[in-house]
């Protein structure tokens, strides 16, 4: 049997339920937009970029600064994506560079940098990726800015000989030498020029 009084303590518990649900759904709500606050002053930060649009972007496409030097190695990851293919040995020759210093830098970016040579990243971040080095240039040395054009170059072209001609050897396929001439143009456009052994 339900008395009066057993039937308002359930009533009761269950308007607090409700009351509750909504608390908590503003905490993880707050909560959500400080780490992603956080994660962009880590990003900024990190990279040095003051652009908070920019950095705003990079966030939304799935850049933290763990990972973002992973944005450097993007002219090479599509060098090999090129010709709708990744094949063995253009994976192999864009893995060499993850040994290049500074090149990707850690962990969380080499393992973005794999992923993309498995699934090809959205063409659209062309333009993120030239955003991204053009506001880096201005707070690298310039030195280091020659020294990663350079990296990035001489890596495209490795991967971009990697699997073409005869048996694999010297042929560009006019695929892969769009992106090297797209990644040229962009770099001669940013400054600091790339040497003709590239």
């Amino acid at each position: 049997m339900i008395t009066p009084r057993s039937q308002g303590g359930k009533i009761r518990r269950l308007i607090e339920l409700q009351l509750a649900q909504p608390e908590s759904v503003v905490y993880e709500r707050y909560r959500r937009l400080y780490l992603a606050d956080y994660d962009r002053r880590k990003l900024k930060q990190y990279t040095g970029i003051e652009n908070s649009e920019l950095i705003h972007r990079l966030y939304l496409a799935g850049f933290r600064s763990e990972n973002v030097m992973a944005l450097n190695t993007f002219p090479v990851v599509m060098t090999a994506w090129a010709t709708g293919t990744v094949t063995i040995d253009e994976r192999r020759a864009a893995e060499a560079i993850v040994f290049e210093p500074d090149m990707i830098a850690n962990g969380p970016a080499i393992e973005m940098f794999r992923h993309w040579l498995q699934e090809k990243p959205p063409t659209e971040w062309w333009v993120l990726w030239e955003e991204f080095t053009q506001a880096r240039s201005t707070v690298l040395a310039p030195r280091r800015v020659k020294e990663l054009k350079r990296a990035v170059m001489i890596a495209c072209r490795k991967v971009a000989l990697a699997s073409g001609g005869i048996w694999g050897l010297g042929k560009i396929s006019p695929a892969e030498q769009r992106v090297l001439n797209r990644t040229s143009r962009f770099f001669q456009r940013l400054g600091a020029p790339i040497s003709r052994d590239v």
